[in-house]
């Protein structure tokens, strides 16, 4: 009896599932296209590969000779500062040198009126003590700084003009001190003795 209630109910619960399989299908025109395309793949990766490598090396020389164009610019430039701070400080040195002649004049003629006149002269005292006083300030500036002899000692224009300024202005106050002892040695007759 038993198996008869099992064989209808292995018969309904049989039915109502179902069997599911798998089958393999080979398509070997399909593969032979998939291995074409992926050979294709490969092929475009290498190419954008060597290509990027080839525009990177383009690009790396091209910023390398960038680089050294624009240190060659800045080499000229700099040897161009220095040619026309050279070509600036030759012409205050002519000036200087101007300066340093009308000294010479103006010191003969101080001597010459001094020895005339040197009841006046000691009254002007104090006008020959500060060319005096300029006249050493300037010497010590030139030996301190010109004659400033170190092996990693190198003046850059920077430093050549404050020099050239300092000696320029120094020169000019020795000259004006000269000027104004002549001046005044010269009218000393007809300013009262008194002054």
């Amino acid at each position: 009896m038993f198996k008869k209630i099992l064989f209808p109910f292995i018969l309904i619960f049989g039915g109502l599932t179902s069997v599911e399989g798998q089958t393999v299908v080979l398509n070997d025109k399909l593969l032979t296209q998939l291995t074409k395309n992926q050979g294709v793949r490969l092929a475009s990766n290498e190419s954008f590969l060597n290509s990027y490598e080839k525009q990177k090396k383009l690009y790396d020389d091209i910023n390398q000779k960038i680089a050294q164009v624009v240190a060659i610019q800045e080499f000229i430039y700099d040897k161009l500062t220095n040619i026309n701070s050279a070509i600036m400080q030759g012409k205050q040195l002519y000036y200087l040198s101007q300066t340093f002649g009308q000294i010479g004049v103006n010191a003969n003629d101080v001597l010459t009126l001094t020895a005339q006149y040197p009841e006046y002269a000691i009254l002007l005292n104090r006008f020959y003590i500060a060319a005096a006083q300029e006249l050493i300030k300037m010497q010590s500036e030139l030996v301190n700084d010109i004659l400033h002899e170190e092996n990693d000692f190198l003046m850059d224009p920077y430093d050549r003009q404050v020099l050239i300024q300092n000696l320029s202005t120094k020169a000019q106050m020795i000259n004006g001190y000269l000027i104004c002892i002549k001046i005044r040695l010269k009218n000393a007759k007809k300013i009262p003795y008194i002054y």
